[in-house]
């Protein structure tokens, strides 16, 4: 009988020994922390609170909220938390273990994402250097996005979507994992269509190899796979109702595409986008069209060079497949810089891993030094941080009743401080207001006709607004109906003279 016997395993030495680590490998652990670094000194994303309330709301109610529970605008309306298993975890991990809980997960989450695209750019044979340079690329392009939100969970299985379907075209066949990975997608993010696309992407360009190519392909897994994976996302609390959600972002005059910055095109004037704009010119560079028989490469790279210029929040999708798709070209391009077996030298593991350890405890001392740092129980939001915690102590007790105008960036802190005492005018699920209540929304601030009227209508008492805004500037001029009660760090408060 071939191979080792039970017996013989048990006897098998316990080891410690630490695996092999070569001096690329420590440029990835290196890229790694300085990432984490980064992650954890960031400020906190504006819609962390009214995801942090959702979750605290479904865990007190044990159900999934079908209405808005949290603005005096809006209040009843429908509403579909997509996110609400984000919400519930987001929730759980800040009871037990405080904001920094939080961004530590989700900075973990980020990293395991660019590290399968890591993985699956080295699936193509390319050096371990060249792609540890394709990897710091893809870094500069996602961290700036970086903090605790629920599309983080997007990236990581859009990540494990495409190291499966690669693995099949290399002959691999483990898509039977897609459908319950789906499952778990549709209710943590509405990104889920993101890996739908993703497989149907895949099918569409296998087929096209097959009759039009005659190249072998499989289509049977990925179209069950995809038929599978559809049907799956209906069991969620939306039921159907997750399928039309992500449609909305094609209505015409879309308030998220047309105000909310993350959801335009880039501004390649602002320097955020420079790591972007080079690499869709080294995608045209490259040529990602000269593999011979091969549509998948080509179809990745303009399929979501099109979603980075369509709206600025899919920059991470891209750094991913930017990643791969440059593996596979660099590495049939250039046999040079291929990965060669026959000179890997025996790296000097103990050294290295003292040097990678080395750069993890300073990263350490310098995060724990940090005024900054957002490991801790509550997040960091003074002025410093462009939140207005003066302010909203100062609602809080001199105006707890009062209907407040609020700016749209700060609409979820001022849930988190101030609800369900007081109710917002509005925060970050513009989907949830609609286009109309956001164009009113955007008339206040900029001024445009009629903007009193709106503050009319919704019986406006109290406004909290950024002081470098144009609004505080003519309410400071004019005394007849609104006079300054407060000014903070960030903010300025207007209350409604009575008369």
């Amino acid at each position: 009988m071939r191979g080792i016997s039970v017996a013989n395993a048990r006897r098998a030495p316990f080891s410690l020994a630490l695996p092999a680590l070569d001096a690329a490998g420590v440029a990835v652990i290196v890229i790694v922390v300085l990432l984490s670094f980064f992650s954890f000194l960031r400020s906190t994303d504006p819609d962390f609170w009214w995801h942090l309330r959702t979750g605290q709301l479904i865990a007190d109610t044990g159900a999934v909220p079908k209405h808005d529970p949290f603005s005096f605008t809006a209040a009843g309306e429908p509403w579909v938390a997509h996110e609400w298993l984000s919400d519930l975890l987001i929730y759980g991990v800040e009871s037990a273990f405080g904001y920094g809980g939080n961004v530590m997960l989700f900075t973990v989450l980020a990293a395991a994402s660019l590290l399968l695209a890591h993985r699956a750019a080295l699936s193509f044979g390319i050096g371990r250097w060249p792609a540890v340079g394709l990897l710091l690329w893809a870094a500069l392009m996602s961290v700036l996005y970086w903090t605790v939100r629920p599309v983080v969970f997007t990236w990581l299985l859009f990540a494990l979507y495409l190291n499966l379907l690669l693995e099949h075209r290399r002959g691999r066949n483990r898509l039977w994992l897609l459908p319950p990975l789906m499952l778990l997608w549709a209710n943590l993010h509405a990104g889920y269509v993101i890996g739908l696309a993703l497989v149907a992407l895949y099918l569409v360009v296998s087929a096209g190899e097959r009759f039009l190519m005659k190249e072998r392909r499989d289509l049977k897994a990925p179209a069950l796979a995809l038929a599978a994976c559809f049907l799956i996302t209906a069991v969620n609390p939306n039921t159907v109702q997750l399928w039309l959600y992500p449609f909305i972002y094609l209505r015409p005059g879309n308030a998220s595409m047309s105000f909310v910055t993350e959801w335009q095109s880039p501004d390649f004037h602002e320097p955020l986008y420079l790591f972007l704009g080079l690499a869709i010119l080294a995608l045209v560079a490259a040529g990602v069209f000269g593999r011979p028989r091969d549509l998948l490469i080509p179809g990745l790279a303009i399929a979501f060079t099109y979603l980075a210029l369509q709206s600025s929040r899919h920059q991470p999708l891209f750094a991913m497949v930017f990643m791969v798709v440059m593996a596979a070209v660099v590495a049939d391009r250039w046999p040079r810089l291929r990965f060669d077996p026959a000179k890997v030298r025996t790296p000097r593991s103990g050294l290295n891993w003292l040097l990678a350890a080395s750069v993890a405890v300073i990263a350490a001392v310098s995060i724990g030094s940090s005024e900054n740092v957002q490991l801790r129980a509550t997040p960091r939001t003074d002025g410093e941080m462009g939140y207005p915690s003066a302010g909203a102590a100062f609602i809080r007790a001199n105006y707890p009743e009062a209907r407040m105008f609020n700016a749209y960036t700060w609409g979820g802190y001022l849930l988190g401080e101030l609800y369900p005492d007081q109710r917002v005018f509005i925060d970050g699920r513009v989907d949830m207001y609609g286009d109309d209540f956001a164009r009113e929304y955007i008339g206040v601030v900029r001024i445009e006709p009629g903007w009193q009227e709106t503050l009319d209508k919704y019986g406006i008492e109290v406004i909290l607004i950024a002081s470098d805004t144009p609004l505080v500037e003519l309410l400071t001029a004019t005394d007849e109906t609104w006079e300054r009660v407060f000014t903070g760090p960030v903010e300025t408060i207007f209350a409604r003279r009575r008369p």
